[in-house]
């Protein structure tokens, strides 16, 4: 049983569906979920796994991937405490489409499907509030193939900076926060660009006083002129 919502928890977020529901329908979806701790490195899920079990970021962070013919792996996303995944697979009665992993020692709440689709059929506004979230996904996937096939990397970049910052970032005067520790070599993961490639930009950004980047994560400095590249 998961009595309080995340730490940190962005309840107005649509990748957030729990807290999206009456109040009433909350604490009986989180009565439903219980506590899974993991270690940094460890699993989830992987590509093709039946799906069992859903779950939210209740601290540290998750992050989903895929590998291409290649062997090329291309991060997807990192979710933040309050984040919710795992839903689709038990609705579309498909496998994992991704794997899933923790970035850092990390808890998760999480509910197995019997429980799930119980509630389903119980509360329909549980489905309209995945709906909902499955929108935003979507509008960011489009986002994202649009970025990847249209865009140069310094506007690839600077959009995927301002999408982090509107999703996890924590204003400070005119500054913007994202405390996430993202290495170079990740951040091409998640653009289709080489480390030297997002170096070079990064430098540009840094140099031109936009962005600053330190060991805790990416301030940006000036939201105007990052703005203007996208």
């Amino acid at each position: 049983m998961i009595d309080n919502p995340p730490n940190g928890e962005n309840r107005d977020s649509t990748l957030n569906w729990i807290a999206q529901l009456p109040a009433a329908v909350e604490a009986e979806v989180r009565a439903a979920m219980k506590p899974k701790p993991l270690k940094a490195g460890e699993s989830i899920y992987h590509f093709g796994e039946e799906a069992d079990a859903l779950y939210q970021v209740i601290s540290g962070s998750v992050q989903t991937s895929n590998v291409t013919a290649e062997g090329k792996e291309i991060l997807l996303h990192i979710m933040q405490p309050g984040e919710c995944f795992g839903e689709i697979g038990i609705i579309e009665g498909s496998p994992r489409a991704q794997n899933a992993e923790a970035r850092e020692d990390c808890e998760l709440a999480a509910m197995n499907k019997k429980e799930f689709n119980e509630l389903r059929k119980r509360h329909p506004e549980i489905n309209e509030a995945i709906l909902q979230m499955q929108c935003t996904r979507l509008r960011m996937v489009f986002m994202f193939i649009e970025d990847s096939a249209l865009r140069p990397l310094r506007q690839r970049l600077a959009r995927r900076l301002v999408l982090m910052a509107t999703m996890m970032g924590a204003q400070k005067g005119e500054q913007i926060f994202i405390k996430l520790t993202l290495s170079q070599e990740e951040l091409g993961k998640m653009l289709g660009a080489s480390r030297q490639s997002i170096n070079k930009e990064l430098s540009y950004l840094e140099k031109e006083g936009i962005v600053d980047k330190s060991r805790d994560g990416i301030c940006i400095l000036d939201p105007a002129a990052l703005n203007a590249i996208t």
